[in-house]
């Protein structure tokens, strides 16, 4: 039920309304109550509601019912998930334990491998990088069946060979996740994989590659409307736009962003913003105010024990090899 309500292919809310329709007028038993409010959980939480964190107190703890308790895993779990997207890393590290002790009693032991390479995919943003491509690879031997844990390890691996100055090998890795757009769900993994794509071509001073691999997917981003998600995409594709002298439409994707966010929970999204910002004042040469702008950045990310991801690592490690934009 929930994947129907996060289809991006779907209207989520549309759907999600009528389900509550029929939990009202007494058609759902008690499993089926608990599929819809998971599902609502699952709506707020992708886009940055702050009334999600107090309605999820609401969830059922204890039931006969294994199955109610099951949709209280799937939602403490997507919330979980959902926060690390959102910046809310500490929210996601006890939803998501709480998920998989949760799990153990509604024998629901799926639930383990996703808490697992979501745990490592919040090493890899605090920059806790030892060991994590064979951690990453462990789990995905141990858990076959999740694809999820293929596509972390690819975006762990670019991630590290960015910062080992391995460019072709980093595009390799990316380029398997963002090639999975036309055939997830939904389009948060893709979208993460084309801002890293985006800022190593904008590394090796190839700007009009990354505009022309950002653009598709900021029409995706504006299609599903995922602001709140901490792709990353906004700043990368500002700043090819920049590199490509096209301040008219830096500024226009920045303004959007903005009024995306509106209302919002998400403190990685705003951390972006403030560094899309700085870009924009540094185009016009106001480098006192860009710095101004883009210190929040840091600052928000120093706060969730982040590095910052793509945006902190320096070219100056990159060695000689100049990459082009996957086809």
């Amino acid at each position: 039920m929930v994947a129907l309500a996060i289809d991006v292919k779907r209207k989520g809310w549309t759907w999600l309304e009528r389900a509550e329709r029929t939990v009202q007028q007494g058609g759902c038993d008690e499993a089926g109550e608990a599929a819809v409010r998971a599902a609502r959980l699952n709506l707020l939480a992708r886009e940055g509601d702050p009334t999600v964190w107090a309605l999820l107190d609401e969830l059922p703890r204890h039931s006969d019912d294994l199955e109610v308790l099951r949709h209280s895993v799937r939602a403490l779990y997507n919330v979980g998930d959902l926060a690390i997207e959102l910046g809310h890393d500490k929210k996601a590290v006890e939803l998501l334990t709480e998920s998989m002790d949760l799990s153990r009693r509604a024998r629901a032991p799926k639930i383990e491998g996703y808490v697992l390479i979501n745990r490592l995919r919040l090493d890899a943003l605090a920059c806790h990088w030892s060991g994590l491509e064979a951690r990453m690879r462990e789990i995905g031997r141990e858990f076959p069946d999740l694809a999820m844990a293929d596509e972390e390890w690819h975006m762990a691996s670019g991630l590290l060979a960015t910062a080992r100055g391995q460019w072709a090998r980093a595009l390799e890795h990316f380029g398997f996740v963002a090639a999975a757009r036309d055939t997830e769900f939904t389009v948060t993994a893709s979208l993460r994989a084309v801002a890293a794509i985006v800022s190593v071509l904008l590394a090796h001073n190839n700007p009009k590659d990354a505009w022309s691999t950002a653009e598709p997917a900021v029409e995706d981003l504006r299609r599903t409307r995922a602001w709140a998600r901490g792709t990353g995409l906004v700043a990368a594709a500002v700043a090819a736009a920049l590199a490509c002298g096209d301040r008219d439409t830096a500024q226009q994707l920045a303004d959007d962003a903005e009024r995306g966010l509106q209302g919002c929970d998400a403190p990685a999204d705003f951390a972006e913003l403030c560094l899309t910002q700085g870009l924009l004042l540094q185009d016009t040469d106001t480098a006192a105010a860009a710095v101004g702008a883009a210190e929040p950045f840091a600052a928000r990310f120093r706060e969730a024990s982040r590095c910052g991801g793509l945006s902190a690592l320096s070219p100056a490690t990159a060695d000689r090899e100049r990459p082009s934009a996957r086809r």
